[in-house]
This record gives structure tokens, C-alpha cells and sequence, in this order.
């Protein structure tokens, strides 16, 4: 055991000094390189209208779930209309306008949230009212 520690530590002290790397420069953190914030074109995302209604309507959602978690609604139902909205935050929150047609498709999976939102008002659910 004694030998194969001699080795290794003979090894780590030989490509330390070897590499010109100092011991006490492996501990300091390393700077990283500024990112840009999103490699996503600017002329794919939406304009503050449209964003603004984007937000508006996942509010909508957002209370919608509130209100069916409150009536006591199962989670398996009142999920159908979460999905739609963590949908549209995650893709606000991540900047992925990666697509021509992204704010389309976005607008569109809020209106089919809104559409099963409003499906589930008037339903009654065995696992709620």
C-alpha cells in the first residue's frame, strides 16, 4: 500500500510541476467566459403586446388550477390544466423562441389550456364537486 501511495504522489507532484500549475492556482476559481443570454434570434420573440397577453393568460391558468385544487377536484384533473400552463412559464422562463411560429404555438397551447379550464368548470368530478 505504502509503495503505491509513494507513486501516485510522486505522479500528482511530477504533472503539477511538469504543467507549470502551481497548487495554489488549481484552487482559485477560474473565471468563466460571459454567455450571451439565449443563442434564440430576436426576431422570433414576441413583441411586449403579445408577451404581456402570454402572461395574462397563464395567470388565468395559474388561478383556474387554484380554483379546482380548492374544490377539492382530484389531482389527476385539475393536472390537464396545469400542464398547459407550466408549459407557457417554462418557455417564457427559458427564452425558447426557437421557432417562426413559436409565439403561434404558444398563444395556441393557451387557448387549448383555457378551452379544458373551462371543460372543467361545469364538469363534476367523482374525486371533487
Amino acid at each position: 500500500m505504502r509503495p503505491m501511495f509513494r507513486v501516485g504522489t510522486s505522479l500528482a507532484l511530477m504533472v503539477l510541476l511538469g504543467s507549470g500549475v502551481g497548487g495554489w492556482e488549481l484552487l482559485r476559481p477560474q473565471p468563466q467566459p460571459a454567455q450571451k443570454k439565449s443563442d434564440v434570434s430576436d426576431r422570433w420573440r414576441p413583441d411586449s403586446a403579445t408577451l404581456t397577453q402570454i402572461r395574462e393568460q397563464t395567470e388565468r391558468l395559474r388561478q383556474a388550477v387554484e380554483q379546482l385544487q380548492k374544490r377539492g377536484v382530484a389531482e389527476d384533473v385539475w393536472i390537464e390544466v396545469a400542464i398547459y400552463r407550466k408549459a407557457a412559464e417554462n418557455i417564457i422562463r427559458w427564452d425558447e423562441w426557437w421557432h417562426p411560429q413559436s409565439v403561434r404555438w404558444v398563444l395556441q397551447t393557451l387557448e387549448e389550456g383555457s378551452s379544458v379550464r373551462d371543460t372543467l368548470r361545469t364538469a363534476r368530478h367523482p374525486g371533487g364537486t
